[in-house]
């Protein structure tokens, strides 16, 4: 790296991605087989999204109390991020031993399922059966053609349940939409004023529901049925058909009278389950980093008088005398990282004459007129300069207070851990910090833990101190210091 009076070295992290999952497929088509045939029919589901299910497969048993992961079998069940999955103990029974496992993420080629916490004591391989059971609300409606006379009623039936498939409700079916516990007040229908209907009777696949109080339902009316509420939606089936193509599903209408014998249908509805659909966005990283001239004081000390403007690469002491001399530049750091940035700096060695080896004595604590470099991030810890004894070092500060959306100072750097580098005089530290026989340290000057979006939170300003003793040799005297802002995105 070429070196100049102040260099700036900047490493950062490469980029965020967002991931976004959505998708909602329905498909509506009205076949008759018998009667006369319903018109209009259709069944929105609220999210056509299949439901998944999927056996583990685990070559290490999944029995780790710690796993943050598990194996399956690709049988083509997608789990999204923030879906809650149980792990069901058994096949025919469905006892589910663990329920809430929060999912991260799935592995593209649907084998392994990550949990955004551990996921506690998994089942032996073979023994257990990863599921996520998608809810929806159906919304069913069609025009009827001849009139349902008293005690008549509307017959809704669902795919039967396959003899292999689970018995238990609460679990998604590879064959049908699980009742998932629907009761009759789970399903209301309509169809106009002064028509009175009873509650409909869960059998499933089939729900009933009945005319009564003398109500008839004239030709020509369109009924709507809601099926599910907030707290009894049925479970949509796991996935069947190749991803991208909907698996789909046949629910059968018909009317009756008060003798179950068929007028209007059955008509069967087609509605259709398909995989939600994978949105990814990436935002760029992005960061500047920048070094300027400080105003006419920093740090809780005015500048000294007469001095050349510092640039953003020298900084001119001038004429060291017994005085405490002070000039300063201001740090700022821009970016989008999400987990804010910090500021470190190190110095090319004491602030040296290079023609007769005579050098200012670092201010850190335990460095003296031989010197020591760094011995870790912190040490020698950094001290005040007093006036008259030989020191040289640099102290940063940053906004008051202490939060209110400012960095924050590395407290080493000040009497108080609360004034942010901004007492001044003595309360101010200052440290050359340097390295030697191979060492990497760098003290961290500043911070800031969040996205910094004002300035008060993107400003560093350093303070450079120097003071002679008169016995302290003639001459020029300089060093290099390399900034370095490190983003965490």
């Amino acid at each position: 790296m070429k070196k100049l009076p102040i260099s700036i070295s900047i490493y950062f992290l490469v980029y965020l991605v967002l991931t976004s999952f959505s998708g909602l497929l329905t498909i509506n088509q009205a076949h008759a087989s018998a009667g006369n045939a319903l018109s209009q029919a259709s069944d929105t589901i609220s999210t056509s999204r299949p439901s998944a299910s999927s056996p583990i497969n685990d070559a290490g048993n999944g029995t780790l109390s710690s796993a943050t992961s598990t194996v399956i079998y690709n049988n083509g069940s997608r789990f999204l991020a923030s879906d809650s999955a149980k792990l069901a103990v058994n096949k025919s029974t469905w006892g589910f031993s663990q329920t809430g496992l929060s999912i991260a993420s799935q592995s593209a080629d649907l084998k392994t399922v990550y949990f955004s916490g551990q996921a506690g004591s998994l089942l032996p391989n073979g023994y257990g059966t990863l599921i996520n059971a998608v809810t929806a609300s159906h919304v069913i409606s069609f025009k009827t053609v001849s009139t349902i006379p008293l005690q008549g009623k509307v017959v809704i039936t669902f795919p039967s349940l396959s003899a292999n498939d689970t018995q238990n409700a609460a679990s998604p079916s590879a064959t049908t939409f699980q009742f998932n516990g629907l009761a009759s007040s789970g399903v209301t229908i309509n169809s106009g004023s002064g028509m009175i209907w009873g509650l409909c009777t869960i059998a499933a696949p089939v729900i009933t529901c009945p005319l009564v109080n003398g109500s008839t339902v004239p030709g020509n009316s369109t009924i709507t049925v809601t099926i599910g509420t907030a707290s009894a939606t049925l479970i949509n089936p796991t996935k069947s058909a190749v991803a991208g193509t909907a698996d789909k599903w046949k629910i059968g209408l018909q009317t009756q009278d008060s003798s179950n014998n068929t007028l209007d249908g059955p008509t069967n509805v087609v509605v259709g389950t398909v995989e939600a659909v994978s949105v990814n966005a990436t935002i760029d990283s992005t960061m500047t980093f920048t070094i300027s001239s400080a105003t006419s004081s920093a740090c809780g000390d005015p500048l000294t008088a007469g001095l050349v403007t510092p640039s953003s690469t020298s900084v001119d002491l001038g004429i060291i005398t017994s005085s405490v001399t002070n000039q300063a530049q201001l740090l700022t750091v821009t970016t989008n990282a999400a987990n804010g940035y910090s500021i470190t700096a190190t110095s090319s060695g004491h602030l040296i004459n290079a023609a007769n080896g005579s050098y200012f004595p670092d201010a850190n604590q335990g460095n003296s007129a031989n010197g020591n470099s760094l011995s870790s991030n912190t040490a020698p810890a950094p001290l005040p300069i007093y006036a008259g004894q030989s020191a040289f070092g640099i102290h940063p500060c940053t906004a008051f207070p202490v939060g209110s959306g400012n960095a924050s100072v590395n407290t080493i750097f000040s009497s108080s851990s609360t004034n942010q580098g901004q007492g001044g005089g003595l309360n101010n530290y200052y440290a050359n910090p340097w390295n030697n026989n191979g060492n990497s340290f760098a003290m961290q000057l500043s911070s800031y833990g969040s996205q910094p979006t004002g300035t008060g939170a993107q400003q560093t300003w350093v303070e450079y101190g120097a003071t002679a003793a008169p016995s302290l040799p003639a001459g020029v005297y300089s060093n290099y210091y390399t900034y370095v802002a490190t983003p965490t995105f």
